[in-house]
């Protein structure tokens, strides 16, 4: 991942970007970036995700202002259970070095295999997004938003 260590932010004019280049080998290779929407990330803060959890279930989806080189998705992780493969997740169409914004509607969440959506029960247990690439891609993460929800600025 570029880069190797520390903060994927990058000052661009007078705001940050996300931007992650992930290089991966071998068949079904992928890397991750973990957003905590409170702002306090379980291994960097210390943070207990059952405490940091917020409450997007007035929310109808995700917005994004991104880019994409290659297979993208977001997934939905809970306080409940931030971390494994069981995740809801919706794909983020490929861009190319093009930033385009989207909505990814919660109604078009799945789990891995999975038909329902997202329920109110995981929609007010949000932990994080994690946006996950897989092969060489780049991406670049200008805006996540999500309803009204603003994150703590800590």
């Amino acid at each position: 991942m570029v880069p190797a260590s520390g903060s994927p932010l990058r000052k661009v004019g007078n705001a940050y970007e996300l931007y992650v280049a992930f290089t991966l080998q071998g068949g079904g290779a992928y890397g991750t970036a973990n957003a905590p929407l409170n702002n306090q990330g379980q291994y960097t803060n210390g943070a207990d995700p059952t405490k940091n959890a917020v409450d997007l279930s007035g929310a109808k989806g995700v917005t994004l202002e991104y880019s994409t080189t290659g297979s993208t998705y977001m997934q939905i992780r809970t306080g409940t259970v931030p971390h494994g493969g069981d995740h809801f997740r919706a794909d983020m169409p490929v861009t190319g070095d093009q930033i385009k914004t989207i909505t990814l509607n919660f109604a078009d969440f799945r789990r891995p295999g999975g038909t329902t959506p997202p329920g109110t029960d995981i929609l007010k247990d949000v932990f994080s997004f994690t946006f996950v690439a897989g092969a060489t891609t780049t991406l670049t993460l200008l805006q996540v938003r999500a309803g009204d929800f603003k994150p703590p600025c800590n």
